[in-house]
């Protein structure tokens, strides 16, 4: 785990006695938008693949699909989408988008997988 940049985004993880993943962050559409990821490791696999990709092999070397990561929470939708070779962007239906360097956000994902694993 990269606690560093863990706790530069004040994330942390705690797996509970029930398997269940307990999910703190300064931000709130990043911590509901990690629960739910949590939830689906075959599509955080799929992401955290994606990021690898497009930090070795850059932007344009991933499908337009392969940018948007989908996210349902009840009736609520976050996407995740890929924005550029060193962006992520996070939009939460009419609330401002929050941007994270790419970097850090495969760390975070790849921490989040580790302890699921």
């Amino acid at each position: 785990m990269n606690y560093s940049i863990l706790n530069q985004y004040g994330i942390t993880f705690q797996k509970q006695n029930n398997g269940n993943i307990k999910i703190k962050a300064n931000s709130k559409s990043l911590d509901n938008f990690f629960y739910m990821l949590c939830r689906d490791e075959q599509k955080l696999k799929r992401l955290i693949f994606t990021l690898n990709q497009v930090i070795a092999n850059g932007y344009n070397s991933i499908s337009e699909q392969d940018k948007y990561w989908d996210i349902e929470i009840g009736l609520q939708v976050y996407t995740g989408i890929i924005h550029s070779n060193t962006e992520f962007d996070l939009y939460f239906e009419n609330e401002e988008n929050e941007t994270y360097p790419l970097n850090d956000i495969k760390e975070i994902f790849s921490s989040l997988l580790e302890l699921l694993s």
